[in-house]
């Protein structure tokens, strides 16, 4: 039985597989964007099956970068929270949720957009124009089903995970940091990070990665969609003139930002409240049965009770001694590897989104 559990894979990251796997996915990142480029060095042709595949493969990078490291450290994939188990009403408050994140939080982002248009940014941004059902279904597999699995992988279910050492805040803040980062661009910058902070807040609370992949979804789902309706009624190219801002405007702005906010808030307090209850009550069961293994010794069944947040070695187990207290593991220090791989991703990120920032004032 002892050789059967020891050679049982790990059942959690740690915080260098984390720092791991945000660098594998720079590193990735890159040699796809400089091959996509070889390829097509004007970019692919717009709403092409090309620019739809080659969509889909970049957002596989993200699945990659995950892969590598469960495999390299001898991780279960379960460790990601893929295996968790969801049900229609969970897929109705994932859906609430990001309406709460795109109506109820998205005045925020738009105050912080109208303040750079002030101080002379222009968008970089083309707007999305979908006219017929397959280009629709072409952005809906590309834009919101492969993201919504894909990036959550990653950044939830890999880089949270690891990062779960660091405590709740942290770990939250620094992988919302990262995913926000990811995307490189100043305008996605305010929603991509309350999207990252809710999500990343979410499958700390319950480690179930499909709460986060259902929001994750939904959110790229309306977005694609509204352009889609938009077409319908509106032409496509009267849509890309910018609005002009006032001062006066931007004021009305930010007091309509934070009420929407604070009624955004006290619902989306709710709605946690609700979807953590329901997936405590759907997993609950499962887990029990997951817990109990039957494992064959010598011709014998043996039930070894397994502990799911401590199962991880045999060696993370807390240990009784004899005095009848338990003794915890001592957190292990953050090596200098990790703070590098941790410095190279941010740097990385950071540059790219400056870039960006640069290309939008026309500095660059």
């Amino acid at each position: 039985m002892e050789s059967k559990l020891l050679n049982k894979k790990k059942t959690k990251f740690s915080v260098a597989d984390a720092a791991l796997a945000s660098l594998l996915f720079v590193i990735y990142n890159f040699l796809f964007v400089q091959i996509y480029l070889g390829i097509f060095p004007n970019g692919a042709p717009e709403n092409s099956f090309a620019m739809f595949a080659l969509q889909f493969l970049l957002e596989a990078v993200f699945l990659v970068a995950s892969i590598t490291v469960a495999l390299s450290k001898k991780i279960s994939f379960s460790a990601t929270g893929i295996k968790k188990h969801f049900n229609a009403k969970m897929v109705l408050l994932g859906l609430c949720i990001s309406l709460v994140c795109l109506f109820g939080f998205g005045n925020i982002t738009t105050v912080f957009l109208n303040i750079l248009q002030l101080c002379g940014f222009t968008s970089i941004l083309g707007t999305i124009s979908i006219t017929t059902f397959w280009q629709y279904l072409g952005y809906v597999i590309a834009s919101c089903v492969a993201p919504a699995l894909f990036e959550e992988l990653l950044f939830r279910g890999t880089i949270l995970s690891g990062l779960k050492e660091l405590g709740l805040k942290a770990a939250v803040i620094l992988s919302a940091l990262i995913f926000t980062f990811m995307h490189g661009n100043p305008e996605q910058t305010v929603h991509q990070f309350i999207i990252g902070v809710v999500v990343g807040y979410i499958f700390f609370k319950t480690g179930n990665l499909w709460i986060g992949i259902i929001v994750h979804f939904f959110n790229n789902f309306i977005s694609v969609t509204q352009a889609y309706v938009m077409t319908w009624f509106v032409d496509p190219a009267t849509l890309s003139a910018p609005a002009q801002i006032t001062v006066k405007g931007l004021v009305v702005d930010v007091v309509i930002a934070a009420i929407l906010a604070y009624v955004g808030f006290e619902i989306l307090k709710w709605l946690l409240k609700k979807v953590f209850a329901e997936n405590e009550k759907l997993n609950n069961s499962v887990q029990k049965i997951e817990e109990e293994q039957t494992i064959l010794v010598d011709g014998q069944e043996v039930v070894a009770e397994m502990v799911v947040e401590g199962a991880n070695e045999v060696v993370e187990s807390d240990v009784s001694t004899a005095s009848g207290h338990t003794e915890k593991p001592e957190k292990q220090p953050i090596s200098a590897m990790t703070i590098v791989c941790f410095a190279i991703t941010g740097c990385y990120m950071l540059y790219e989104w400056i870039g960006y920032l640069l290309m939008g004032f026309g500095v660059i």
